[in-house]
């Protein structure tokens, strides 16, 4: 399948696509939301899942991966003149030039930008069993300098994307950053998003593929170089610590978090406590007993509604553990806040 031409039931126009679609991928369905054509290809390996396409316009596209690789499988992609930008929310794979010896690593919970000459194909090599989720976004130059205009000549855009916007890419240069709160949490919204049986999902979508690229432009993502190893671990834990403060209420495992995040389970306890001084279910708990303080403070809901809303089953536990926290019970916490000072 290499070399497959992007193409839907009614191109209009035909698109001037960055890529072929990947190898050892067939074409499951094809749709268009007005000018945003979008395509969805299926594995035809030992993987399961799907890749979708969403062209919005000439030289802006989107790619959206929910793929679990149970082989050792390779991936192949044509080219052209743009640079990609790549969220991986999970999953490891090696990245390099087809036909090359050399290879880099691109985890979960990472952003990499990719300058790939024209004529020269990307290798992906998937080790086993590997669950992927990712979103990629392709810019072509000609956009770009539409887009952002006099930006690209005042020195406001640095690293990668004011390499390209010089000339086109003569080597494969891959370079990769931490991936950030905000980054994991749109392109989750990208990737959870309603499918394409949504008639305006190509509205939310475009939306969506702006804001990533905005926030990277914006922040000044000029090379991971200078960033230390306990900075790299900070910005990668950085969404668990958000998820799981979000997410009080849910039952929460290490099993489930890790695999969320792309990382293994003693891997993810081991670099949270190193991040944040605590053990991660420790920081869970005193998380629930803060925000019950928080609630019962408001006066709104009953303890047992409480304790419910903090990921508690049992209210008898979480009285327990409040008072042994506080010093007081739920219900004498309550009172107190409600007693004018």
């Amino acid at each position: 399948m290499l070399g497959l031409p992007f193409s839907t039931r009614n191109p209009s126009p035909r698109m001037d696509t960055p890529f072929s679609l990947p190898s050892t991928y067939r074409l499951a369905a094809s749709r268009n939301w007005g000018r945003t054509q979008g395509i969805t290809v299926t594995p035809t390996g030992a993987a399961e899942g799907r890749r979708e396409f969403l062209c919005f316009q000439p030289g802006f596209y989107l790619s959206l991966g929910h793929v679990t690789h149970h082989g050792a499988g390779r991936e192949i992609y044509g080219g052209g003149d743009f640079i990609k930008l790549h969220f991986r929310l999970e999953g490891e794979s090696h990245v390099g030039q087809h036909g090359a010896l050399a290879a880099q690593v691109v985890g979960g919970m990472s952003v990499s930008t990719l300058l790939q000459p024209p004529g020269a194909a990307k290798e992906e090599i998937f080790a086993s069993p590997v669950r992927e989720r990712s979103v990629t976004l392709c810019c072509s130059r000609a956009f770009l300098a539409e887009r952002l205009g006099p930006v690209q000549d005042d020195g406001s855009l640095g690293g990668p994307f004011a390499a390209f916007m010089r000339a086109p890419p003569r080597r494969f240069e891959l370079s990769r950053f931490p991936l950030d709160a905000a980054q994991h949490a749109i392109a989750t919204a990208l990737l959870d998003d309603s499918g394409p049986d949504d008639a305006f999902r190509a509205l939310y979508a475009e939306a969506k593929a702006f804001e990533l690229l905005h926030g990277f432009l914006a922040g000044r993502h000029e090379t991971a170089i200078g960033a230390t190893r306990a900075d790299v671990l900070r910005e990668r834990l950085a969404p668990v610590r958000h998820y799981i403060d979000a997410h009080l209420g849910d039952p929460l495992e290490m099993r489930d978090l890790a695999r969320r995040f792309g990382a293994s389970p003693s891997r993810l306890a081991r670099g949270f406590r190193q991040v944040f001084g605590q053990p991660i279910f420790e920081y869970v708990a005193e998380a629930r007993l803060a925000r019950a303080r928080l609630l019962l403070a408001q006066g709104r809901l009953s303890v047992t509604q409480i304790a419910l809303d903090v990921g508690y089953a049992h209210a008898a536990n979480f009285s327990t553990a409040f008072k042994r926290r506080f010093g007081m019970s739920p219900s004498a916490a309550g009172r107190e806040a409600a007693r004018p000072h």
